[in-house]
């Protein structure tokens, strides 16, 4: 039996930034060629695990798609 991981992608990240900057959510901020979303996804992609349940919001559909592209995760 696998493991189906959930993934909750939403929030703003506020606390991260002042008022006036806070225009990208954390889990899509560059670290220097990896975001937390696709840390997500590599500790995922393996055999271990089925595939992954992904709760998000309209607002992140698209960075989540280009991330899950990149993280050649292909089942969700």
């Amino acid at each position: 039996m696998k493991i189906r991981p959930v993934i909750l992608c939403g929030g703003a990240g506020t606390r991260l930034w002042p008022k006036q900057e806070n225009t990208q959510a954390k889990q899509f901020i560059d670290f220097g060629g990896w975001t937390l979303l696709q840390k997500a996804f590599e500790r995922i992609n393996n055999n271990s695990y089925d595939f992954p349940i992904i709760s998000t919001n309209l607002k992140y559909l698209k960075d989540v798609k280009k991330t899950l592209k990149k993280s050649k995760i292909k089942k969700i």
